[in-house]
């Protein structure tokens, strides 16, 4: 089981898309990097896996649980700096 899965995730503001087809998924022990330009939707991203940003399209979960249905869960299982 990937302990972060994402799978078309697709986000826009104002008919704007910033994510467009993100699939990724990490396992237990990987060390990543997610980097890119200003502007790229590094932050939009992460804003979604903590759960401060529900408003999106496509499949999210942290530890096999999905952000949309049980974003407290989620929280409880993350740290942020």
């Amino acid at each position: 089981m990937s302990i972060i899965q994402l799978g078309n995730l697709k986000k826009s503001y104002s008919g704007t898309y910033v994510l467009q087809g993100i699939d990724l998924a990490f396992e237990t022990g990987q060390i990543v990097g997610y980097i890119g330009p200003n502007g790229a939707g590094k932050s939009t991203t992460i804003k979604i896996l903590t759960g401060i940003i529900s408003d999106f399209e496509g499949d999210v979960s942290i530890l096999g649980i999905d952000v949309r249905k049980d974003p407290l869960s989620v929280k409880k299982q993350i740290g942020y700096i």
